[in-house]
């Protein structure tokens, strides 16, 4: 809607140049490239009717740890990408609720997968530690750390006696992050390669967000996003009857902007300067004989007593 936000804001008429091609995977603003030439994300949506969204989460959470970690212990180095765990989730009330869960109900089951999944391959057992969250909740002066500690790899080493990877962490060694739960501040800003794994709570209420945070995955590595949807809830519902028409078209889906060019808000952030323009012409003007340089020294005290 390129065209009618043009024309609600400056009141003309918009033309694209150059105009799109007849080739829509190279349309001159966009290049489409092949899976074997750039890594891409594989989407898999999961929904359980008639199971509750905690425990349908604590089973992805668990099954997808501890999956990585036989990836780990078969391959080493090569696992890294899906040993950090990313949880999106639309609202903090669903955060607080996981990130509970994940300190508790998901770090036991990781733990006891040998014991009670024996019968089960490809997944091993797995101590989860280190469980971060990056939303507005935390410190300012966190966030940088926590960035930076995603950049953090899972060292490998090969064990000869249990004759698979492990990973070994000095005392004063800054460890990489099992679990990150995270909010709308992982989908801007957050430019981190290594990450390949990511479980989102919920359809977000965006096309466009949805998109943003989960092309925070596979960057580098090939990414895999599951959409936990909730059946009680109609549009998680609608998504996962739809979801792979969806993904398979979900750019033409993104939502355009709002354009409110005289919204009460636009208004507050632009008159003040055009106040402060005003009272300096009008200081100007009824004072003709004032020098430049009394001026200056008195301007600060003037735009005080406004």
């Amino acid at each position: 809607k390129a065209g009618a936000q043009v024309h609600n804001v400056f009141m003309r008429r918009v033309s694209i140049f150059p105009p799109h091609g007849l080739d829509i995977e190279d349309n001159f603003f966009s290049v489409q490239r092949s899976i074997a030439d750039r890594p891409g994300r594989r989407y898999l949506g999961v929904c359980s009717p008639g199971s509750l969204r905690p425990a349908m989460l604590i089973r992805v959470y668990t099954a997808f740890l501890t999956a990585a970690q036989a990836l780990f212990d078969r391959f080493g180095q090569a696992a890294d990408p899906y040993l950090t765990m990313v949880g999106y989730f639309n609202s903090l009330r669903e955060l607080g609720g996981m990130k509970r869960l994940a300190e508790d109900d998901v770090q036991t089951r990781s733990y006891r997968v040998q014991m009670s999944l024996v019968d089960r391959p490809g997944l091993a057992q797995r101590s989860v530690y280190n469980i971060k969250e990056l939303t507005s909740r935390v410190s300012s002066q966190d966030i940088p750390k926590y960035l930076d500690q995603l950049e953090v790899k899972f060292n490998a080493s090969y064990d000869s006696e249990k004759e698979a990877y492990v990973t070994r962490w000095d005392e004063n060694e800054m460890r990489a992050i099992d679990v990150l739960l995270a909010t709308n501040m992982l989908s801007v800003g957050v430019d981190v390669n290594r990450l390949g794994l990511m479980a989102v709570n919920g359809q977000p209420k965006g096309t466009a967000e949805y998109i943003q945070a989960t092309s925070r995955v596979g960057r580098q590595f090939p990414g895999l996003v599951c959409s936990v949807l909730t059946w009680a809830r109609p549009r998680d519902l609608s998504h996962y009857e739809t979801f792979e028409h969806y993904h398979a078209t979900f750019y033409k889906h993104v939502e355009a902007q709002s354009v409110t060019p005289f919204s009460p808000r636009a208004m507050d952030r632009g008159l003040t300067g055009t106040m402060l323009s005003i009272l300096r012409l009008e200081n100007d003007l009824f004072n003709p004989n004032k020098g430049a340089s009394e001026l200056d020294e008195t301007d600060g005290e003037e735009i005080e007593k406004v």
